[in-house]
């Protein structure tokens, strides 16, 4: 999914070019969200955002060893609301898909699950532009995940499902190409 995804992003951002008014990149700096941002500004009132996000973490000890990894790709769809002053306030929705691997190894035996499906979330920011083209967000969402899958363990395996839900802040820098 790593090369799809960075494809179909990088993909829908040079595309928009011709129908957007401005189109950029974003990174997220908050330290546990990752995330890579195309926003496109459509018209004064219209954001899309396509967005990919990666998180991978691993612990080795002498007798055992446990990772997660996570995978998705979405697309954030934001009404805007701006004034002169360069600060605009949106709102609306994200929504992708999810990959997610866990596992864990040790002398007593291993599972891993492995599961997908989608997050969603309502979102409201904040965008205040610090140059012509260099803009600081914050955020703030409610989100959702739902994925379904299945558990291995030894030789037997069974279906899982995994929710989560809750509510996550975020700060985003955004370059938008002139």
């Amino acid at each position: 999914m790593k090369a799809h995804g960075l494809i179909a992003l990088l993909s829908l951002g040079a595309i928009s070019h011709t129908w957007a008014a401005d189109v950029g990149i974003g990174v997220s700096i908050k330290s546990h969200d990752n995330s890579i941002y195309a926003p496109i500004r459509i018209s004064e009132s219209i954001l899309l955002e396509p967005y990919y996000r990666q998180n991978e973490f691993k612990n080795s000890y002498d007798l055992s060893s446990s990772g997660n990894e996570q995978e998705e790709i979405g697309l954030g769809v934001f009404h805007t609301l701006a004034d002169e002053s360069g600060i605009n306030v949106y709102f609306g929705l994200r929504a992708g898909y999810v990959e997610r691997n866990n596992y864990y190894r040790s002398a007593a035996g291993d599972f891993k699950d492995v599961n997908d499906g989608y997050r969603f979330s309502p979102t409201i920011g904040i965008e205040y532009m610090l140059l012509k083209s260099l803009a600081i967000s914050g955020e703030a969402e409610w989100y959702k995940y739902d994925l379904d899958g299945h558990r291995t363990d030894g030789g037997t395996r069974e279906n899982i499902e995994f929710s989560s839900k809750g509510t996550d802040t975020r700060i985003i820098v955004r370059y938008y190409f002139d």
